[in-house]
């Protein structure tokens, strides 16, 4: 990635498709999580959920991120609300959610989990799980079977580890989880709240680049970004997020 690009995503709202009333909604699935809760908000990112958890959740949270940029603005964050007390930002690796020192009642990861993978990130989180803690994360999912070539192909060059809801409700089985619900992501929560400012970022920055020696490769990656903003667009109907919620049995 062009780190003009990763700037452009530090600059985001938040680094993939979700929003505030969709996190509540997974929130609301969970009915019986244990008092004072210690939660743990992996590849948390700018800190988009992470805050919308500390407003809806009496609990003590640590948010991790592999890259010190997103935690150096997401702690930013956290002293302008004056969370300091109850919300801690590291930089660490969520492939070493149990190396964190302690085991927590709620893992939450939206958007980030596809970095190690459906299965092995759900084994990951189960690992650092208390008995009968809960994980809830969005998994990018096909949303038919009969889905066109455009869309296959574009799995297959991003995700090829892309599957069905049911799917993912196998490997949550597998896992030895126990679903608690899952609902798929409205597209407002790509459109609105992800594509708007992310294409008037690519519009920014297309400026900026045209304005001086023009990069090549930046202008590539902004034409991918616009690429991936048209094709959803396209083809929503046949993939998008889930969140999925689920218990350590």
């Amino acid at each position: 990635m062009h780190k003009k690009i990763f700037d452009l995503f530090c600059g985001l709202p938040r680094g993939g498709p979700g929003n505030e009333g969709s996190t509540i909604r997974a929130l609301r699935i969970i009915n019986d999580l244990v008092c004072s809760p210690k939660v743990l908000d992996a590849g948390c990112g700018v800190g988009a959920s992470t805050l919308v958890l500390s407003r809806n959740l009496d609990c003590q949270l640590t948010a991790i991120d592999i890259f010190e940029k997103v935690i150096e603005i997401l702690n930013e964050k956290i002293i302008n609300r004056g969370l300091e007390t109850r919300v801690k930002a590291l930089v660490h690796d969520m492939g070493d959610s149990g190396g964190l020192g302690k085991k927590f009642d709620l893992i939450w990861s939206e958007g980030a989990v596809y970095n190690l993978g459906f299965e092995n990130g759900l084994k990951t989180f189960a690992g650092a799980l208390n008995p009968r803690g809960y994980i809830a994360v969005t998994e990018l999912t096909l949303l038919e079977d009969n889905a066109p070539d455009a869309v296959k192909n574009f799995m297959s060059r991003y995700y090829p580890a892309a599957t069905t809801i049911e799917g993912n409700l196998e490997i949550i089985r597998k896992c030895g989880l126990s679903e608690e619900g899952h609902f798929v992501l409205p597209e407002s929560a790509w459109i609105d709240d992800y594509f708007t400012p992310m294409a008037e970022a690519v519009n920014r920055f297309r400026a900026e680049n045209e304005a001086g020696e023009k990069d090549p490769e930046l202008e590539k990656e902004l034409a991918e970004l616009e690429e991936e903003i048209d094709f959803y667009h396209k083809y929503s109907r046949y993939y998008g997020y889930v969140f999925y919620v689920m218990r350590k049995m």
